[in-house]
């Protein structure tokens, strides 16, 4: 979740606290849907995407990073960044776990020694865990972070976790798969490509939750003060003057 600078919104809240605050007379917005795999469903392992992660896998192997120690620490986010679609974009900030100190595993696609695809995880329950960062290299093989999210989903149920979200997808309201952008979405879709980030998510057949804006006050400040505080508009007039 994230508070922004001036403590008047709740971000990244699922439905139960959404209601709890509802009934004390707060405002509510639906700011997404949530994808969690249910570990112990096997809809995540389908047979198209072992397909994919096998071609993939052709070119490369997956490092697992239980913890990060000193004499093997996590990949470098900002190295692999660089090479990624991303590079020369302004990055959010606020919206997911950047700092390394903050992940507690992550898993890394590794081509000629050189690291092409990261995704990292944090803990968010005793057996639950949430995915911070999916990233991949413009050159890596087709199928990287369809293998990474099956290994980390693979390890992560043979340790005993139940879940492991994919995180949100912004913009996206409705009931999939009658999938809906709603207005903030639509003004965002030339920066920020959520049909995209929706369908990725959905070839693992999640769980899809509604996940919400809470706040004491009216949501358009709020709403204003989010998308300078997370870097939203940087991202939107950077993209809209470099199309």
């Amino acid at each position: 979740m994230l508070v922004s600078a001036r403590p008047a919104v709740l971000r990244g809240a699922g439905e139960e606290i959404a209601l709890r605050f509802r009934k004390t007379g707060s405002h509510v917005f639906q700011s997404g849907i949530e994808a969690a795999l249910d570990l112990n469903d096997t809809a995540w392992h389908r047979s198209s995407l072992r397909e994919l992660a096998r071609r993939a896998l052709r070119y490369g192997h997956i490092e697992y990073f239980p913890t990060s120690q000193t004499d093997r620490p996590y990949p470098d986010l900002s190295e692999l960044r660089s090479r990624s679609a991303y590079a020369n974009r302004p990055a959010l900030r606020g919206l997911y776990l950047t700092d390394a100190s903050q992940w507690h595993k992550a898993w890394s696609f590794v081509v000629g020694g050189q690291v092409v695809g990261l995704v990292t995880a944090s803990r968010r329950g005793e057996r639950a865990y949430h995915t911070e960062i999916l990233m991949r290299a413009q050159d890596a093989p087709k199928g990287t972070m369809e293998a990474l999210i099956i290994r980390a989903a693979t390890d992560l149920k043979q340790e005993g976790a139940y879940e492991l979200s994919l995180g949100e997808c912004p913009f996206v309201v409705g009931d999939p798969p009658d999938i809906r952008i709603h207005f903030y979405g639509r003004m965002m879709s030339h920066a920020y490509h959520a049909r995209g980030l929706y369908a990725f998510k959905a070839k693992f057949h999640p769980q899809w939750r509604p996940v919400f804006l809470v706040s004491r006050r009216r949501l358009f400040l709020p709403l204003v003060d989010l998308f300078f505080t997370t870097g939203s508009a940087r991202l939107f007039f950077d993209a809209l003057f470099h199309r």
